[in-house]
């Protein structure tokens, strides 16, 4: 395509001048407040058992305030109960320890966590147990479509183990003749492989985050059930279960030197100038038009290292663009810098070594939008400094055959460019980068965390709360 001859560009002279400083309120070395994920699962109530969860007793855990346990250190008490509908007391009272943030949210697990706690049982109840097992299961769940909306409430969902886990925490063959007031201990790890059906040989056997949103067509979810088997010539098995969410634990490598001097000290983040080594540059070269007429924008992105980013704070990040128009333009309003998600998870009942592209359900969506601080404009030429929030409430980078959960960060056109394509393929967007997303910080001093109000954003559709929709109880006669 043609330019107009008669264009203006003006260039402006990079120096070491360092990005604006934040907010810095808290730098220890401590991981941000997490709000932990919620889940939700439709009950099921026999004719014989209901649930209950209690309010939480501030004297037995944490508070909403404190900061979510990733690491385990202190813990969060959830009140199980399973009552019989004739007896308003409860024959079985589980208290479970988590790292969520409050017993009113679901449980919340990481990788390497102990599963603990303790049952407590009615005194007549406990002659009738022959035994108590834990079981722990990962599952790939469908919601079906229906009218172009989702619809989880008219067709059972179809669904698929990844992963599974069963423990006997308790036998009548071993029991403690002593056990002082029927309180049964019990601690098993939480699942750490995958199923043989979906391990791949030669890659990573993680075990992917929970993920469950509204315009998610597929779910991936954990839950656990507590299994009593009583006594009798027909085995009778009572079971309570509760979902619970799991978030893998990953560090990125540490900052580079002047960047973890400047954050140790408070100072403003160096520069590439000053620190090469701290950031990578991806320069670009578009075409496009407005209202018709031609435009070229070329520039560099500047994105700091390593390209892997802890969620809950920000990264800050640079523009430096010019555009070569025969209009006058503000080039600041013809970029927006967004952070973005890819899913790919495999639908369930297909299996893995036969699935197509088809079998995946795909979702691609913007999760953040850089914020510039610091507008240098001198013509048709810019430079902007910023920061892109990653917000606490998404999901570890993942890169399994069955689930992947991809970041990139996308430098796209305003809508009032329209860029030419040299080929039918061609995406719209001037920069992709891919990046990942961690739980957890470097080692050495943190970032500042976001200090603005806080949001729910659009793609965050779960619910909020543990209510007896995430609990369920079920009584079968083997």
């Amino acid at each position: 395509m043609s330019v107009s001859s008669d264009c203006s560009v003006v260039t402006i002279n990079t120096v070491t001048t360092a990005l604006p400083a934040y907010a810095v309120e808290d730098c220890g070395a401590r991981p941000p407040r997490y709000e932990s994920l919620r889940s939700s699962r439709r009950s099921t109530n026999s004719s014989c058992d209901t649930h209950q969860a209690q309010n939480h007793d501030p004297s037995e855990g944490a508070s909403a305030g404190q900061p979510q346990r990733l690491g385990g250190q202190q813990w969060t008490t959830h009140r199980l109960q399973l009552k019989r509908r004739w007896d308003r007391a409860p024959w079985v009272t589980i208290r479970l320890k988590s790292c969520a943030n409050d017993a009113a949210d679901v449980p919340h697990f990481c990788s390497g966590s102990v599963v603990k706690g303790f049952i407590t049982l009615d005194p007549n109840s406990l002659e009738q147990i022959r035994s108590i097992s834990l079981q722990v299961q990962g599952k790939l769940v469908e919601r079906f479509q229906s009218a172009g909306a989702l619809n989880a409430d008219n067709m059972p969902a179809r669904s698929s183990t990844f992963c599974e886990q069963k423990d006997i925490i308790w036998s009548q063959s071993s029991a403690s003749k002593s056990m002082a007031g029927h309180h049964i201990p019990f601690a098993t790890s939480f699942p750490s492989s995958l199923s043989a059906n979906f391990s791949v040989k030669g890659q990573s056997a993680r075990l992917p985050p929970s993920f469950e949103e509204a315009n998610s067509a597929v779910a991936i979810k954990y839950e656990m059930v507590w299994l009593f088997e009583k006594n009798g010539i027909l085995t009778s098995i009572s079971r309570l279960g509760i979902d619970v969410t799991y978030t893998p634990l990953d560090r990125p490598e540490p900052f580079s030197l002047l960047r973890e001097i400047a954050y140790r000290n408070k100072l403003a983040v160096p520069d590439y100038l000053a620190d090469p080594d701290g950031w990578m540059s991806v320069t670009f070269n578009r075409a496009g038009k407005i209202h018709g007429k031609d435009v070229m924008m070329n520039g560099v992105l500047r994105l700091p290292k390593p390209l892997c980013y802890t969620r809950g704070y920000q990264v800050p990040v640079r523009l430096e663009a010019a555009v070569c128009s025969p209009m006058t333009i503000e080039p600041r309003k013809l970029f927006e810098l967004q952070l973005r998600r890819l899913v790919h998870i495999l639908k369930p009942t297909v299996c893995l070594k036969n699935a197509r592209e088809q079998d995946y359900f795909v979702m691609d969506v913007k999760v953040g939008c850089a914020k510039w601080r610091r507008v240098d404009q001198m013509g048709q030429a810019v430079r902007l400094d910023g920061e892109l929030y990653v917000h606490p409430q998404l999901q570890p980078s993942c890169f399994l055959p069955f689930s992947a959960i991809d970041y990139y960060v996308s430098l796209r056109p305003s809508k009032v460019v329209d860029i030419v394509r040299t080929m039918p393929s061609q995406v719209t967007a001037i920069v992709q980068q891919p990046v990942e997303v961690a739980s957890l910080l470097p080692n050495g001093p943190a970032p500042p965390s976001y200090k603005g109000p806080p949001t729910r954003p659009k793609w965050i559709t779960r619910r909020n709360a543990l209510t007896e929709s995430s609990l369920f109880a079920m009584s079968d006669l083997l």
